[in-house]
């Protein structure tokens, strides 16, 4: 039986996007194959002392403590996909929501399934975050088109006196 046409050929089929994720470490357990997911966040602080920011350090400003505002290295992107058909290529971009202006993009990363009810799981190393104040988006593509995105704030914390 031939195929419907109202059927799309596999080329027109963008994979499903089950999770998207942020975080400071991805590994897998050595006994189950299961990835482990460490750190899982969708925003973080950047720390400036008021001298920085030419702002004089006013009272009444929380005080958060330095244990809190944890400046990680690298984070890794956990990524989990179903209904890939064959090869794709995917692509991570982190773009600022309030210029649309693209921070980095990664270069385009060979996906290739045998059948699209199989999930297919990738850790990406992501570079070190923007460390401006604002709104994110860890976007997600494939064969260049968005599959989904993860959104990510950068908030500012200023310090009084020596406590930077």
């Amino acid at each position: 039986m031939g195929a419907s046409p109202f059927e799309l050929p596999d080329r027109f089929m963008k994979p499903v996007l089950q999770a998207l994720l942020l975080a400071d470490h991805v590994y897998r357990d050595k006994e189950t194959g299961k990835a482990v997911i460490a750190g899982v966040f969708d925003r973080f602080a950047v720390m400036r002392r008021a001298s920085e920011t030419g702002e004089p350090a006013r009272e009444g400003l929380v005080r958060i403590p330095l244990a809190q505002v944890f400046r990680a290295g690298n984070p890794f992107a956990y990524i989990s996909l179903t209904e890939v058909r064959g090869r794709v290529q995917v692509q991570l971009r982190l773009v600022r929501l309030e210029t649309n202006d693209v921070c980095f993009e990664s270069n385009a990363i060979p996906v290739e399934c045998d059948d699209p009810l199989k999930t297919v799981q990738l850790v990406l190393p992501v570079p070190i975050l923007p460390q401006v104040p604002g709104t994110y988006a860890l976007e997600l593509l494939c064969n260049g088109e968005l599959v989904g995105a993860h959104r990510v704030v950068v908030e500012e914390v200023i310090a009084r006196g020596g406590e930077a």
